[in-house]
């Protein structure tokens, strides 16, 4: 429903942060970010955030390779995104709340968003749901796959 039916962004040992926009965006104006829908606009240069189709709350973050919970990524602005963390610290002037966030550093892999419809009791519902997916190794060996059904 007016979504490409995936975005996939590769990293080669980037340090990344997955993220609501609402969080990275420091100094700048909320307004001038497309309130969140285009970080381009206050300087980011890798990054891409999508709507969540389901809008606040919080998802824990298993790794399917090894069961261990890397987080809880906190939604309030119905977005979530990925950045690289340099430029969240450039933009944060390094005040990062590692809570309610996923850092992964030295990451090597994907990250992929994609679109699926959305039922309620069976019934279509207007909005499509998101599916995050990452998969690749960050710098100290951990390998990492997650995929998050919003």
């Amino acid at each position: 429903m007016g979504h490409d039916s995936q975005k996939t962004l590769s990293f080669d040992h980037q340090s990344v942060v997955i993220a609501d926009p609402c969080y990275v965006i420091g100094d700048y104006g909320w307004e001038d970010s497309g309130y969140g829908s285009d970080m381009t606009r206050i300087g980011y240069t890798k990054c891409h955030t999508e709507r969540n189709g389901y809008g606040d709350g919080s998802w824990e973050v298993v790794n399917e390779k090894d069961g261990s919970i890397l987080g809880v990524i906190w939604v309030d602005s119905g977005q979530v995104g990925v950045f690289l963390y340099d430029e969240v610290q450039e933009h944060t002037r390094g005040y990062v709340l590692p809570a309610g966030m996923i850092i992964l550093g030295g990451f090597t892999g994907e990250v992929s968003f994609s679109f699926r419809e959305k039922t309620l009791k069976g019934l279509p519902w207007p909005e499509e749901r998101l599916v995050l997916r990452v998969c690749g190794r960050t710098s100290d060996g951990t390998d990492i796959d997650f995929t998050i059904d919003y």
